[in-house]
């Protein structure tokens, strides 16, 4: 096998998924995303009302 050359660098491997970003102050920050499976069970925990039940009954 030839080796490469100098000119050519190997490839970063990329993730599957983009990672979002954002910029506060010219600086790139990272942004955390809740994952699809925690969200679609908090929402369906709040439409059968279970999120309310517990502020309820549990003192803060």
């Amino acid at each position: 096998m030839a080796k490469k050359s100098k000119k050519q660098k190997a490839r970063p491997k990329r993730s599957r998924k983009p990672v979002k970003r954002k910029y506060v102050h010219g600086v790139e920050e990272q942004r955390h995303t809740i994952p699809l499976i925690l969200a679609l069970a908090n929402k369906i925990l709040e439409t059968i009302g279970f999120v309310d039940f517990i502020n309820e009954s549990v003192e803060w």
